[in-house]
């Protein structure tokens, strides 16, 4: 079950509510335990706390970024083929992708 919440809102007094409210309020400010979201405050704990959870934590940051600014480089490199005045090294270049990967993006001629 997912539940989207606007974690800056305050819910009504429906219990379900405040189970949600109480649990937004934790995320926002989580820096140690709650006995009502025991197995969760262990788990970041343990994100937050041991080595090897911190460094896996980083790591998934890192590869995210790194997805991210590849993703915008390919964005750029289409807007660059679709103006049609830079040559593929030029765009290679620019983006900071290969030149077999500006390539590979340029529309296929039948």
């Amino acid at each position: 079950k997912f539940i989207y919440v606007n974690g800056s809102t305050n819910v009504s007094a429906d219990a379900e509510d405040e189970d949600v409210a109480e649990l937004m309020e934790f995320f926002k400010n989580s820096n140690g335990m709650n006995e009502k979201f025991k197995n969760l405050s262990e788990r970041v704990d343990e994100l937050k706390n041991e080595e090897s959870e911190v460094l896996a934590m980083c790591q998934l940051m890192e590869d995210y970024a790194t997805e991210q600014k590849k993703t915008q480089a390919v964005e750029i490199a289409l807007k660059l083929i679709a103006g049609g005045v830079l040559n593929d090294g030029q765009i290679a270049e620019a983006t900071g992708l290969l030149v077999e990967e500006v390539r590979a993006l340029r529309p296929r001629k039948l």
